[in-house]
């Protein structure tokens, strides 16, 4: 690692922490009276598992490249040209995996950053830019400040199992202002040293180079109308099942689950219902389903829904960290969930707790579909879910989605002046980039607006489905 970064360490929002997909925010501060006479201002870094890179609030790089953890490689960043007189910024958004990924083998979730900035005068002297300095280093205790950040959601699930956990960001649970000059971090905590800073070997410099991030333009972008046909319902169960990082690990849990709700139906009559995999009762009746043709990761099936309150109860095999269930039904229809039979209920689902392996056989020999009144104490009863517990899938549900035809086609030098209004598309749309050929790029989105409660769900796929309208 070199003599410079010896006294620098390993840091996070708190000492240990292996767990899921957990993002953290750092920032460090400085003032520079004139930046002009900069002689030089460079960082390294090196994250578990991805990081984000910004200066005074411009994105600058991320990484680190694919590492083993006994071989890890950081990153080097000039950032002379980034500076201004006054306050600087450096910001790093992390997120730890956590699981099995194809990036990386995951250990321990820790950011480690040093370099300095050499301000040519001798007011400012040489800022000292490293993680975790010992607390008598008057230059650096206490100079980076860390905070969990709680706008990205922990509990999404893997479209893949190559992949890392989709991501969902919320705005509102922390300011985005987080990355820029003079925001106020007083009520930030300093980073915690981890505790073993040993986890990862010698540091060595990347070897590959960095994306070059020139703009690259779309050679078109077609609007296309959402057509809200469905309500949606979901919710998610963290469970307690673990990737192992070289070999299989003996199974621990049962991956026996079940849940239920009730349907609501004002008349006698058939409906056609989106799930996923499951199996699938209906007041005591086998479903079958089958595999939709047009929308991946999901099967259709066919509800004979009785008037009145209907028993639909669902099991299937889980097999990742987060289970997802979800339940597409016809919006016209007058069609209301609820596990306790309450129209303005807020229990919407109902669900078993995985079982510890001893008890597979025997969860195995249980009659299904389970009556409504089963006794479930023996295996901790049920627990339910409110319209909080919402599964955070935005590739599954925008593969879900339906359209109708582009009502618009622009350009590249039309795009950024595109408003979409409400009542030109009152359930929404669909943007699609077209880039002409596979490429390989790192797509940013930046957008403005004043309509609170939008959602937008950012995708990729090589190519368009035969319609030329739906991902693939």
């Amino acid at each position: 690692m070199g003599t410079e970064c010896k006294p620098c360490k390993y840091v996070w929002f708190k000492n240990e922490d292996k767990s899921r997909n957990p993002y953290a925010a750092f920032r460090r501060s400085f003032k520079l009276s004139d930046a002009s006479k900069v002689k030089h201002a460079k960082i390294n870094i090196f994250a578990d598992t991805v990081y984000a890179l910004y200066i005074n609030g411009k994105f600058t790089g991320f990484g680190p490249v694919r590492f083993d953890p006994r071989f890890p490689q950081y990153d080097t960043y000039d950032i002379k040209e980034h500076l201004t007189d006054g306050d600087n910024v450096i910001a790093i958004l992390v997120n730890f995996h956590g699981h099995k990924v194809f990036k990386s083998v995951p250990e321990q979730a820790a950011l480690i950053a040093w370099g300095e900035v050499d301000t040519g005068n001798d007011k400012d002297g040489v800022i000292d830019l490293r993680t975790g300095a010992d607390s008598s280093d008057s230059t650096c205790n206490g100079a980076w400040k860390c905070k969990e950040h709680t706008g990205h959601s922990r509990f999404t699930a893997k479209l893949s199992f190559a992949l890392n956990a989709q991501i969902h960001y919320e705005q509102g649970h922390i300011s985005e202002d987080w990355m820029k000059p003079g925001f106020d971090d007083s009520d930030w905590d300093t980073p915690v040293v981890i505790t073993d800073q040993n986890t990862f070997g010698s540091q060595t410099p990347r070897e590959i180079p960095f994306m070059e991030l020139t703009a690259v333009q779309p050679s078109a972008v077609t609007i296309t109308p959402l057509l809200k046909t469905e309500d949606i319902h979901s919710f998610y169960i963290p469970l307690p099942i673990k990737y192992a990082t070289a070999f299989e690990e003996p199974e621990t849990f049962s991956r026996f689950l079940c849940w239920s709700t009730y349907i609501y139906s004002p008349q006698k009559q058939q409906v056609t219902a989106g799930v996923l995999y499951e199996s699938l009762w209906l007041n005591g009746n086998a479903c079958s389903t089958k595999e939709d043709p047009f929308k991946p990761l999901r099967y259709n099936t066919v509800l004979s829904l009785e008037e009145g309150w209907n028993y639909l109860f669902v099991h299937v095999n889980v097999f990742q960290d987060i289970y997802e269930g979800y339940l597409a039904l016809p919006g016209n229809k007058g069609l209301v969930i609820s596990a306790e039979k309450d129209i303005k209920g807020e229990l919407l689902f109902r669900f078993m707790s995985l079982q510890p392996i001893e008890l597979d056989e025997k969860l195995r020999d249980i009659l299904l579909p389970m009556p409504e009144d089963i006794d479930m104490s023996p295996y901790g009863g049920w627990n339910y879910t409110t319209k909080h517990d919402i599964a955070s899938g935005p590739c599954r549900e925008a593969s879900w989605d339906t359209y109708t035809s582009p009502l618009q086609t622009l350009t590249p030098d039309t795009v950024s002046g595109f408003t979409a209004d409400k009542s030109t598309y009152p359930d929404g749309f669909m943007l699609v980039f077209d880039m002409d050929h596979m490429r390989l790029v790192f797509p940013r989105l930046r957008f403005s607006g004043g309509l609170k409660g939008a959602i937008v769900d950012f995708i990729y796929a090589d190519r368009y489905s035969a319609d030329g309208q739906h991902l693939v």
